[in-house]
């Protein structure tokens, strides 16, 4: 999705904030497994294709 504004084109960006827990496993917010990618992942660390996700590193 973009907006048209007085600048130009400007992109809507959906942050996803991995944490790793306890065991070094990274979890979304809702407390969901998920690798470096930010691709869900299941008990034996195998991404779920059709609930992947786009992630945006931005310079911190």
């Amino acid at each position: 999705m973009s907006i048209d504004t007085a600048h130009g084109k400007t992109a809507k960006v959906e942050v996803l904030i991995l944490e790793a827990d306890k065991n070094g496993v990274l979890r979304d917010k809702e407390g969901r497994a998920q690798n470096k990618y930010g691709q869900l992942i299941d008990a034996h660390e195998a991404a779920i294709p059709e609930a992947t996700v786009v992630v945006v590193n931005v310079g911190v």
